[in-house]
């Protein structure tokens, strides 16, 4: 997706007339001010303000400038003051220049300013104080051959203790290598972004913490605790705040894909040893501060302020204290029009806050730019700024590890070894980080077989997180572990150090209790232990990725294991549904003999997976399970949902429109609407409409919908978002997301059903609302997701094309991934045979979209996408 923005840039941006207007602030007891606009500063990125209120920003030209750009070939940092006090930018200079993807800025502890660029970092001091840096000194640099910006270094803060902190986005893939001007160096290859510190002279560079998608923002707050603002990964929301501590791991992993949603990645804390988020942010966090620091209100003391890039606000967080850590409620101060774009922000010493405003959607450089104040109007009461020595000068490092460090050794590992068992997970995390020193490691080795499996599983953490794995006889005996998440864990590492030679071993893991989690674990590290997948991650290829994917034949195996039931064995058919047609002739026996399983869940999901499958052969099976009164509501409707997807003539569920369950009847009106043009299905419908609306008014509606869908419709947005801002099942929003005639199902995934042409949904209500998702129903084009928007192609012999663009070589052709009925197809095109290339500006989701769902539909839709969490 990375080389489709690139490409499109390379081509040019067309754009509209910009939305002048100014941010308003919501919170009345703030107002927000120009600055400074492009007449002084154009698409500006990071921000910093020095001890004399002077502002400094990057004035980006390297951001994927299109073909046509015609401003500087570099990066420039430039000086803006206000010297006759009126609060707009009257001395505005070059400070630095020379730059290439500069993102970040910040002063040092001696008031030398620090940049952050795509490849490393440099001080810029000004020792003879003429307003211009005097010479850029590399601190820190970044070897890769990754070249997307946002994914190498973005963001740098400076401690309490005086060293830097510089944040590295996720590198897809790529090998990378961390100099410092010491020569002291870290690398890696399929890790996640990171944070790492050093010295401000370049030294004694160190990791400090991991799991991270693309880190854009850091800051201490008042405390001395570091935070974090995180974009979320291209399917697993939401974007977040964390706190960071060291050696800490918040979770994602580029080597496992950038969905976010491999059973090896987590986002919230959901695997063993990962920590949790503090809090959800708006989209795209781009810059972060304490409130302290401003002259705001008193109730703004324990809050941070946050940048939200893609839903043009600004957002305090309200911090408040959960157990060794914080938890974080958003809650938007500043809000404006579509092209507020904010990005960084930072204080001046009176307290007045700067932000940096990108102004426009386009990812590349476009000659527009902002920066705003904003402060309290005189009168209004509000606290002095904090200032920057009342920091305590102590280490972030393992705040939560609350032993005495005189304590003895034996005193302290047992403290440590209880500190495992800590239902809170920052202190477990202090308790690995500490137990993981080379010092314990024999104390360790001697209380692998614990009887306690949180002791157990801490160790094994605490292993992995030192990096010293143990040989194949101890990873079979945690593959045969009784705790299902020290079985999960060892899988994960397994993966991870690529362990060939445990792959006959991975099949240990299915022999005890296997809970979902688990079973997910066990195919992904199957997958990951394919001899291809070994040689690919052996010799570092760049870019790889270890997708998700389901093997059939291991599908197969599974449906066949005595020890798999329940959950377990539902998910497993459920994990059916994406095999293509090829490979379903292994496993359709079994989903179908599933169809009678003595366990309800198991029968559900063979029901959907059929009917997804399009399976006309088990179409009699199906209607057996639709007419008998004596099966669950909710699996009948489901078969009615799977039996209109066989696209064949179904004018025999017209029967079911005066079943006694209403989900049925309903579900049957849904699913005769392909067949209203039939005179005794018309005739039904037409029965079902005029029934009194106090006896199913919601058949009444869904039949009105099959005979005249232009009826009964909200007349506008707000009326929409009235109608349907509450209510709804989500059992019937499942079906209608399922509906093929609909089309959700064919571009988006949900709990493991559907295609890949558009965002996953899977936790899709962590991030928005039903009224956020509601609006991108109605407008899918207003707001396109950059790594879904999609590119038109016309060809020199008249074809025109939309779709993702897949694979680009820039002397050879174009491959586009399009939408072909319920699947995807690629389109190679040479370069030389296009006329047109460039981004569309709709959506692939239809624009009329609504008007194919009933009200009904779309408040059940909603319900269920807000459930996805």
């Amino acid at each position: 997706m990375g080389m489709m923005l690139v490409w499109v840039a390379a081509l040019g941006v067309v754009h509209g007339a910009v939305d002048e207007a100014v941010p308003v602030a919501v919170d009345a007891r703030l107002r927000v001010r120009l600055f400074a606009d492009e007449a002084s500063i154009v698409t500006p990125i990071g921000l910093a303000v020095d001890g004399r209120g002077r502002v400094f920003a990057v004035e980006s030209h390297t951001h994927m400038p299109p073909r046509d750009y015609d401003g500087p070939p570099h990066d420039r940092v430039k000086r803006l003051e206000d010297r006759d006090g009126d609060g707009r930018a009257d001395d505005v200079a070059i400070f630095a220049e020379g730059f290439r993807d500069a993102m970040n800025l910040a002063f040092g502890p001696d008031g030398t300013l620090y940049l952050c660029h795509r490849t490393g970092v440099v001080a810029l001091p000004d020792r003879d104080g003429d307003g211009r840096a005097d010479e850029a000194q590399e601190i820190l640099r970044l070897e890769t051959p990754q070249t997307y910006p946002h994914s190498c270094l973005l963001s740098i803060a400076f401690g309490p203790d005086g060293r830097l902190y510089v944040g590295r986005g996720n590198l897809g893939g790529e090998p990378w290598t961390l100099i410092a001007a010491d020569g002291s160096r870290l690398a890696g290859y399929g890790e996640g972004g990171a944070i790492v510190r050093l010295g401000p002279d370049g030294s004694d560079l160190e990791p400090f913490a991991t799991g991270f998608w693309n880190p854009f923002g850091l800051a201490f707050d008042g405390q001395g605790r570091l935070f974090a603002v995180d974009n979320d990964p291209d399917a697993r929301g939401p974007n977040r705040l964390v706190h960071v501590v060291e050696g800490g791991d918040y979770g994602f992993r580029a080597l496992f894909g950038p969905d976010g949603l491999h059973p090896f990645q987590a986002w919230d804390g959901e695997l063993p040893g990962t920590l949790p988020l503090a809090g959800p942010t708006g989209e795209a966090p781009s810059g972060l501060i304490d409130a302290a620091r401003a002259c705001l209100p008193a109730d703004y003391r324990d809050c941070l302020l946050s940048t939200s890039w893609g839903e043009h606000t600004i957002e305090r967080l309200r911090l408040s204290p959960r157990g060794a850590s914080v938890a974080a409620v958003p809650e938007v101060v500043i809000r404006g029009g579509r092209d507020f774009r904010p990005v960084a922000i930072d204080t001046a010493p009176d307290g007045t806050i700067y932000v940096s405003d990108w102004v426009l959607h386009d990812y590349p450089n476009h000659g527009r730019g902002r920066i705003w104040r904003i402060d309290v109007p005189p009168g209004q009461a509000a606290e002095p700024p904090r200032p920057p020595d009342a920091v305590p000068p102590i280490s972030p490092s393992r705040r939560t590890a609350t032993i005495s460090p005189d304590a003895a050794p034996a005193e302290r590992y047992a403290a440590w070894l209880k500190q495992l068992t800590d239902p809170d997970p920052f202190v477990r995390t202090a308790a690995v980080a500490a137990a993981a020193q080379p010092a314990y490691r024999e104390r360790l080795s001697s209380d692998l077989d614990h009887d306690d499996p949180r002791v157990r599983l801490g160790i094994l953490v605490a292993l992995r997180h030192a990096g010293t794995p143990p040989d194949d006889d101890r990873f079979r005996r945690w593959l045969d572990d009784p705790d299902p998440d020290v079985r999960r864990m060892a899988l994960a590492w397994i993966a991870e150090r690529g362990r060939g030679e445990l792959a006959a071993d991975l099949r240990r893991v299915l022999t005890r209790e296997v809970t979902p989690d688990l079973l997910r674990a066990y195919l992904a590290a199957s997958q990951a232990l394919e001899p291809a997948t070994l040689a690919a991650v052996a010799r570092r290829e760049p870019g790889f990725r270890i997708r998700r994917a389901i093997d059939p034949r291991r599908l197969a195996e599974l449906l066949e294991e005595p020890a798999l039931h329940g959950a377990s064995r539902a998910l497993v058919i459920r994990l059916a549904d994406a095999l293509p047609d090829r490979s379903r002739v292994r496993v359709r026996e079994a989903i179908v003999t599933a169809l009678d399983d003595d366990d309800l869940a198991c029968r559900v999901e063979a029901v959907r997976t059929l009917g997804r499958w399009a399976d006309s052969a088990a179409g009699e099976a199906l209607w057996q399970i639709a007419c008998d009164r004596g099966e669950p509501a909710t699996l009948r409707a489901d078969a009615v949902n799977a039996l209109a997807g066989l696209g064949e003539d179904r004018t025999d569920l017209s029967a079911l429109l005066d079943d006694p369950e209403p989900e049925v009847r309903r579900e049957a009106a849904r699913a005769l609407r392909a067949a209203v043009h039939k005179p005794a299905v018309r005739a039904a419908l037409q029965r079902a409409a005029e029934q009194p609306r106090d006896q199913d008014d919601e058949l009444s509606a869904q039949a009105r919908f099959a005979l005249d869908p232009a009826a009964d419709r909200p007349r506008d947005d707000q009326a929409w978002q009235t109608e349907l801002g509450s209510g709804g099942s989500v059992s019937a929003g499942r079906r209608v997301f399922l509906d093929r005639a609909i089309g959700c199902v064919d571009c988006h995934t949900a709990e493991g059903r559907g295609g890949s042409i558009g965002p996953d949904l899977s936790t899709i209500g962590r991030t928005f609302g039903r009224d956020r998702l509601l609006e991108s129903i109605l407008h899918p084009s207003a707001e396109i997701a950059q790594a879904y928007r999609p590119t038109r192609v016309a060809t020199t012999d008249g074809r025109v094309y939309v779709g993702l663009q897949f694979h680009f070589r820039s002397d050879d052709h174009v491959t586009l991934l399009v939408q072909d009925g319920a699947s995807l197809s690629e389109i190679a095109l040479r370069l030389d045979e296009l006329e047109e290339y460039g981004p569309s500006p709709t959506s692939l989701m239809p624009e009329d979209l609504a008007a194919r769902l009933s009200v009904p539909d779309l408040r059940h839709l909603l319900a269920y996408l807000v459930s996805l969490r």
